[in-house]
């Protein structure tokens, strides 16, 4: 039957005729969401025409993410594959502290990561599950605040008071330096931005700051295309600094002065002694006894000016037990000599 597209045979076996219907008419399949969080979403999905024993591939309708694979047999055409996931509209969020979060609209199964909002700091991910957006991943926390202090700008050494998270300020640059910076606390991270630039001038005296900012090296006028060379300043070392000037400005060409990193001679403290020290040079380690009164000893390290104690390989100081009498539970007492800390000595009654 061409109109109906069935065909028709005797069955001698079952004794009746059977009848096969070769195709599945175009129209619309009803399928269920991807999650069905309702139980009852339902989904429209057009297909096409589609041969028995066939099946067709057909893109969800519009509002929906995925694909949906239709298999036809005998007139009956039925989902063997796929899903259906909703869209999510744009929204927003709350996070904590009663914050909230706005988000674009979003494809079913994806994942947006968006940087929390102020004053907190991380991240936080969104995930579109089938209509319904839900916090996948909230790395949000309060944001570290900046301490005061300085930033080095090329070679200028600019001061700041403590800032919050997302502050930003702008200022001109230091006396004998032309231009300006904008520096932003980010989560306690003091960051210069893109467009901030401090250039040593030649007409003014000034200093600039070199081996990371550790050490000032001073300087007066240079004419243009003149060149200097500027000896290391007390504290550092190193063949000095080179410096020139040209189209007005001066660049630092050749040289260094590294600071000096030397403990000066001084005291360390440990359970109340006070231990002296001759001074060190950057990295050196020292035995220090402690002193009359004290047990022990003292392993210290001089690290960039600063002495420090190894508490891991010695110390601390202790007190000594002075000589004296102890008094038995009996009420006896019995004479003793000076004793060191943790010291164990048997007397005689």
């Amino acid at each position: 039957d061409a109109e109906r597209n069935q065909v028709y045979w005797t069955d001698r076996k079952a004794g009746r005729i059977q009848r096969l219907t070769l195709l599945c008419q175009s129209g619309v399949q009803e399928v269920r969401s991807r999650t069905n969080r309702t139980n009852s979403t339902v989904v429209q999905v057009p297909h096409g025409k589609v041969q028995h024993g066939s099946s067709t591939k057909v893109s969800c309708p519009a509002g929906y993410n995925g694909t949906v694979t239709f298999a036809c047999n005998d007139g009956v055409l039925s989902q063997s594959r796929g899903k259906c996931g909703a869209r999510c509209d744009a929204g927003a969020k709350e996070l904590m502290d009663d914050l909230s979060l706005d988000y674009p609209d979003m494809d079913d199964r994806e994942d947006l990561t968006m940087q929390c909002p102020n004053p907190l700091a991380g991240t936080v991910q969104f995930r579109c599950q089938d209509g319904e957006v839900i916090v996948h991943v909230d790395d949000c926390r309060k944001a570290h605040t900046c301490p005061a202090g300085h930033f080095l700008l090329g070679h200028a050494r600019v001061d700041h008071t403590a800032m919050d998270h997302g502050v930003w300020i702008r200022k001109e640059c230091p006396k004998g330096f032309e231009g300006s910076y904008f520096l932003q606390c980010e989560d306690g991270t003091m960051i210069a931005n893109h467009n901030s630039s401090c250039r040593a001038t030649c007409t003014s005296g000034g200093s600039l700051w070199v081996d990371e900012g550790r050490v000032e090296v001073s300087h007066g006028k240079i004419i243009e295309g003149g060149k200097v060379k500027v000896h290391c300043p007390a504290g550092s070392a190193g063949e000095g600094v080179d410096l020139s000037c040209e189209g007005g400005y001066i660049n630092v060409t050749n040289g260094t002065c590294n600071r000096s990193f030397f403990c000066i001679a001084g005291y360390v403290s440990s359970n109340n002694a006070s231990v002296y020290h001759n001074q060190l040079d950057d990295h050196e380690p020292m035995v220090l006894k402690c002193p009359d009164g004290y047990s022990g000893s003292l392993d210290v390290v001089c690290n960039q000016g600063e002495v420090s104690i190894l508490e891991t390989t010695s110390g601390p100081c202790h007190k000594i037990c002075p000589a004296g009498v102890a008094t038995l539970p009996d009420g006896i007492e019995i004479e003793h000599g000076d004793l060191e800390h943790d010291q164990q000595s048997e007397l005689k009654c």
